[in-house]
């Protein structure tokens, strides 16, 4: 394992923070460490150096330097050599070579300026570095004094401004992305005497795909600032990487070779002894070797396409200098339709290896479905957790906490109570729809189900998807058909098909524990009774128990003593809103514009990721259709967006609006006549967004009102009374003949409907 650091320590002229740096670089066996804003003197470095580094070879930018030297790097001689390139008061550009592996990659070192003008020199030399490195392994770590995304401020900002634009453009130019990370999110704090004061991410570590492809397991870890107020910054990796044996997996791009189907009915012709579902379990296990042979035998596949590409390049060549040779032109013809179909196997095996549903093969997408994959699996991969005792592991211990954490959580067995499920309402289905569900299955029925399953989803533990299935129908659709029959005849399934693969996908950046519930109750001491015995039921039933120090409790508009009751009943501590959850905030209020800042962030990150330089003109258009505007429909369907935050605002300027004849105040009533859009046919060009926006059905003789469906189906006007009347508990009705001094048993009646009765 190799470990480098990066650390702003804000003056390493004092004895505690030397002491401090040794620390960090003894704690996590960093072999490369740069200190940053060191302060140091070019006369005392020597001495300084030697009480840090002790025995390691140092270099240092105080030459370049005005007041004192702003980056000090030491380096292990016995583990790395390296080799300044250049270097400028704000950035280090070095190459390291690992004398264990042999391995090689460029590092740069960056200490940024305070002042966003000041920091446009930094940029400019990254992007002339780039044009140095190429595609040579790079990786960038330090102190960059600017924020890139909108969730790098604990606090929030009102808008992007111009500093964070242009490291945006810098990033964009030079193609490169965080490592994955875990630790401190906010890198930075302003210590002030009073108050909270500013949290903020200004420290990265960012690589580009050459670098994740050498190193894929490469991982950052940000610690506390102890006696600074940045964090260390520590990029991990190993040298030498053991390699696993890989688990078969059907490539699709297989259906489309002549011998598929050949390959495929010689095995399936074979008798095998044993009920249906045993005959299809073990014929796919006796095609591996084979479909395994097939797929070595069309090579290496980026190496393929770049051998007919060279050949044709030379044919071509050929016939410029003999355009009368027939012979040349035929072989022309020949390689051109091998590279074709070439690029075509390509596209199609990386695609599917990088799980881009949106954008199709075809339209020359190799290059983005082969960054879209690294990147995929650079970002999914989780390099540390802690354990429910506190423990932090790291790398390849990783794998074993997490299936110790479920083999506990899934197979444990314990004394657990019977529920009772007579007092719980269910829906019945009717006499029809009962016969239904326990009819036969037809053949039909069993191909529709296999088809309607996406080519390109994950496959099961066996490694065929449905491409196999689907494309090999007519050989194998008879004995698949048999044997899903046969389970709803006899209710056997074999544990080779009931084994599944549990995938974990991280939904933080930086994740580090495994739990996620939402639990929500009136903010009432009563109701929090009913939910924590509600907690001990299912603790009784299942034997899983929450975690009091994992859990937070959210309140809202709640009083403080209802929430000091509350506190009592509920141990847990207390956390603020709003949060984010599967990607959208928890708020206490109606959505306002500030809440959306995330969410137009992201859009606009989306849009100009450097990625999508790799894209057809075909596959853009694809991104802003598909893509983009899914990001706005899925806020859309949980919050009412504020109209500031819709796209159509954005990306259609006050000036299209009025030079196409309309005004900003008019409604969406306005947009549409005779069932169609009236805005100008060129708009669908210029603003591809709109082609997927559908024209709603207009009822101009009713006001607009927002529509209530009750527990029954029933549309109704939104009202409190409404939503009462679908959430409100049920019992049984009971006959009722009270009277009371009024004589209409009003007040009585709602106080009974109010306990849960329902009067005839």
């Amino acid at each position: 394992m190799i470990s480098m650091a990066a650390w702003n320590i804000r003056g390493l002229n004092q004895p505690l923070k030397q002491n401090e740096v040794r620390k960090v670089i003894q704690e996590n066996n960093i072999q490369v460490c740069a200190v940053l804003e060191s302060h140091v003197s070019v006369d005392r470095l020597s001495n300084i150096c030697r009480k840090v580094f002790r025995d390691w070879d140092w270099s240092s930018n105080g030459q370049v330097c005005d007041k004192g030297t702003r980056i000090i790097l030491g380096w292990n001689p016995n583990v790395v050599d390296i080799m300044v390139i250049a270097q400028s008061s704000q950035v280090v550009h070095s190459q390291v070579f690992l004398k264990k592996g042999g391995q090689s990659f460029f590092c740069s070192f960056v200490y940024a300026k305070n002042n966003y003008c000041e920091r446009r020199e930094v940029w400019e030399q990254l992007n002339q570095h780039k044009l140095f490195t190429r595609a040579m392994p790079w990786v960038i770590l330090g102190d960059f004094n600017e924020a890139l995304n909108m969730d790098d401020w604990a606090v929030g900002k009102s808008k992007i401004d111009l500093g964070v634009k242009e490291f945006r453009e810098c990033v964009r130019n030079i193609e490169v992305l965080d490592i994955n990370s875990s630790g401190l999110q906010f890198t930075w704090t302003q210590k002030p005497k009073e108050g909270t004061g500013i949290l903020k991410k200004i420290d990265r570590v960012m690589g580009n795909l050459s670098f994740i492809n050498l190193f894929p397991n490469a991982h950052a870890l940000f610690q506390p600032y102890r006696v600074s107020d940045h964090s260390p910054c520590i990029l991990k990796f190993e040298v030498v990487k053991k390699k696993k044996a890989r688990s078969f997996k059907f490539a699709n791009f297989l259906v489309f070779k002549k011998d598929f189907k050949k390959v495929v009915a010689l095995e399936w012709q074979k008798e095998v002894a044993g009920n249906e579902m045993f005959k299809i379990v073990k014929k796919l296990k006796n095609l591996k070797p084979h479909l395994r042979k097939l797929l070595y035998a069309q090579g290496n596949l980026h190496n393929r396409v770049d051998r007919l590409r060279k050949d044709l390049d030379d044919i071509q060549s050929r016939v410029d200098e003999n355009p009368q040779d027939s012979g040349l032109r035929d072989k022309e013809r020949l390689c051109l339709k091998e590279f074709e179909e070439a690029a075509y196997d390509l596209e199609l095996f990386l695609k599917q290896k990088s799980k881009v549903e949106w954008l199709r093969a075809g339209d020359s997408n190799t290059s983005f479905f082969h960054k879209a994959l690294k990147r995929k699996m650079h970002k999914n991969m989780v390099n540390r957790i802690i354990d429910n005792e506190g423990n932090v592991h790291n790398g390849e211990n990783v794998a074993a906490v997490l299936v110790d954490h479920y083999s506990k959580f899934l197979g444990t067995e314990s004394d657990t109570n019977n529920m009772n499920l007579s007092n719980l309402g269910f829906n019945k289905l009717s006499l029809v729809d009962s016969v239904s569900m326990i009819r036969h299955v037809t053949d039909e029925e069993v191909k529709l189900a296999m088809f309607d399953i996406g080519e390109n989803k994950s496959p099961g533990p066996d490694g065929f998807t449905s491409a196999f299935f689907i494309h090999a129908w007519d050989v194998v659709g008879k004995d698949v058909c048999r044997a899903v029959k046969d389970f709803f005849v006899h209710a056997r399934l074999l544990k080779e098909i009931n084994h599944t693969v549990i995938h974990l996908i991280p939904k933080v950046p930086t994740p580090e524990r495994v739990n996620d519930l939402f639990l929500f109750a009136r903010g009432e001491v009563q109701s929090c009774k009913v939910l924590m015995k509600g907690l001990e039921e299912f603790k009784s039933y299942s034997g899983l128990t929450a975690s009091v120090s994992k859990s937070t409790i959210f309140f809202c508009q709640v009083t403080l003593p209802i929430k000091r009751a509350i506190l009592d009943i509920m141990p847990f501590e207390e956390g603020r809103l709003p949060i984010r959850y599967l990607g959208v905030p928890l708020i206490s209020s109606n959505l306002i514009a500030s809440y959306c800042k995330c969410l137009i962030d992201k859009v606009d990150r989306r849009i100009d990721d450097w990625m999508n330089k790799s894209l057809s003109f075909a596959g853009r258009l694809q991104l802003i259709v598909s893509v983009i505007s899914s990001m706005y429909s899925y806020w859309a369907s949980v919050f009412v967006l504020p109209s500031a935050t819709s796209p159509l605002s954005r990306i259609i300027t006050p000036r299209d609006i009025y030079m196409a004849g309309f005004s900003r105040t008019d409604r969406v009533a306005d947009m549409v006549v005779d069932r169609n859009w009236i805005w100008p046919a060129a708009w669908y060009d210029l603003f591809p967004v709109l082609i997927n926006i559908q024209v709603p059905f207009m009822s101009y003789s009713r006001r607009d009102v927002s529509i209530w469906l009750d527990y029954q189906g029933g549309e109704g006007e939104f009202s409190t009374h409404n939503v009462w009347e679908t959430i409100r508990h049920r019992s049984m009705q009971i006959p009722c003949n009270l009277k009371t001094s009024t004589g209409d048993g009003s007040i009585l009646h709602q106080m009974m409907c109010g306990l849960g009765a329902d009067f005839l």
